[in-house]
């Protein structure tokens, strides 16, 4: 197994369900809606997962800090989100019920190889193109969302000295979010797919975006000490 597959492994745990249409929930971080975000969107068309749409193209708009950094994270979680599930749907295996358990006299059960669940997994599923659309469009919906968000930030010029150099790594991030986002996009495209290219660019999203939300708290934290 590859590392990057035993990272996703370990991140499953951590996924519920979708939600609703633009909602990707996880476990102990809040659901965010597309809508939520709508006055800092015009009305280029994006699909949903059930076919509706959702409004995106991004466009400018100037954001105080404390609000700014607040819409940084909520993009950022659902960035996780979808990139994990992503992850999820290019590592899914065959499934097979075997038999049940013997049971010897005596009372001995001998549990069916390989465990107690009774089932064996096998052979890759090949990535479903709906669900990879439906991802690819929201991953990209809420990239663009942090991007502004990102670009749009007004840093009170007496509080950037305490926080230059984590918003400097944040930047550096963003960058860098967008050079594998270009990578992966391509990869999503047509009607085969190279689960093992996908799954390390959207690895690296994931991880990129979670060390920037690291540096977002960290800002956070910072501003909330020098207002005391």
């Amino acid at each position: 197994m590859a590392i990057w597959q035993f990272r996703i492994s370990v991140l499953a745990a951590a996924l519920i369900a979708i939600s609703g249409p633009g909602q990707l929930a996880l476990a102990d971080e809040p659901v965010v809606t597309a809508q939520k975000t709508a006055e800092q969107v015009t009305t280029e068309p994006v699909t949903t997962e059930n076919g509706k749409m959702l409004k995106g193209g991004v466009r400018g708009a100037v954001l105080i800090m404390e609000d700014g950094l607040q819409k940084m994270g909520e993009s950022t979680a659902e960035i996780q989100k979808s990139t994990q599930m992503m992850m999820t749907e290019v590592t899914r295996k065959q499934t097979q019920t075997i038999r049940s358990p013997n049971v010897l006299p005596g009372g001995i059960v001998i549990q069916p190889f390989p465990g107690p669940s009774g089932t064996i997994q096998f052979g890759d599923l090949p990535p479903r193109k709906k669900k990879m659309d439906y991802l690819m469009s929201v991953l990209e919906y809420h990239y663009k969302l942090l991007s502004n968000e990102v670009d749009a930030l007004m840093i009170p010029e007496e509080k950037f000295p305490s926080i230059a150099n984590e918003w400097n790594q944040i930047v550096a991030l963003r960058k860098e979010i967008g050079e594998s986002f270009d990578l992966l996009r391509p990869l999503t495209e047509g009607k085969s797919y190279d689960n093992d290219k996908i799954g390390k660019q959207a690895l690296r999203i994931y991880d990129k975006t979670n060390a920037m939300d690291r540096l977002r708290r960290q800002v956070i934290k910072t501003v909330a000490a020098g207002n005391n």
